[in-house]
């Protein structure tokens, strides 16, 4: 007989648990910050992932201080990378928006909204892959590709 399955509502409370315990890494991380080493090092990896959301650099840099490039499983197979079997992900946030519905009990008029939500990702550091032999990709040393052509 095997364990039960988890309810909806098992499922959103082990979420609202991961998501508090990335806030509290948030927040120790930024309390580690008022050491000019630290600071330091959480430049650098701001420099890195410029992109990203404070609260995304701080997951990132607290999870894997070394990392210098991230991006999803599925990103990384496009870029002709494998992440490595048995790597652990990096958490970060996503961002979507999720479209309500709701029906005016009265007048019975029905309103939409977009409500943003917070996703919980894995990501995965360059370091963390391999290339995927015979992939064009792959073929690069790094994930950009050279341009093709003359530039008159």
């Amino acid at each position: 007989m095997g364990a039960p399955a988890k309810t909806t509502a098992d499922k959103s409370a082990a979420r609202r648990e991961q998501a508090a315990a990335l806030h509290e890494s948030i927040t120790a991380k930024v309390a580690q910050l008022t050491d000019t080493d630290a600071w330091a090092a959480y430049l650098t990896a701001a420099a890195a992932f410029h992109a990203y959301s404070f609260n995304n650099v701080m997951l990132i840099f607290s999870q894997a201080p070394d990392a210098s490039q991230v991006a999803g499983f599925r990103k990384w197979q496009e870029l002709g990378r494998q992440v490595r079997k048995g790597e652990k992900s990096i958490k970060i946030f996503g961002y979507s928006t999720k479209k309500i519905t709701e029906t005016d009990t009265e007048t019975g008029e029905e309103t939409t909204r977009r409500a943003a939500r917070f996703p919980i990702l894995s990501v995965f550091d360059i370091a963390q892959t391999d290339p995927i032999e015979g992939h064009p990709a792959a073929a690069a040393d790094t994930i950009t590709t050279r341009l093709q052509g003359d530039d008159p």
